[in-house]
């Protein structure tokens, strides 16, 4: 392995990993806020302004799962 290949090779391995690092995240952040595994979270109306979720849309419907190990 050469010099120049080496920066290319961590930004790979840093990018392949930030999918694991935010499900990690966010099924802390489920627990912090008492969902449990397989809980069902109901919002009794459309997001707005002041909900605070990475990635919501106030427009449509969408679901977050953790892959079943």
């Amino acid at each position: 392995m050469d010099e120049t290949t080496r920066p290319s090779e961590a930004l790979n391995t840093f990018l392949n990993a930030l999918p694991g690092v935010n499900t990690w995240a966010m099924r802390k952040g489920y627990l912090e806020a008492g969902i449990r595994d397989n809980d069902v979270v109901v919002w009794s109306g459309m997001l707005d302004s002041r909900t605070i979720l990475l990635g919501g849309s106030s427009d449509s419907l969408s679901t977050s799962r953790r892959p079943r190990t």
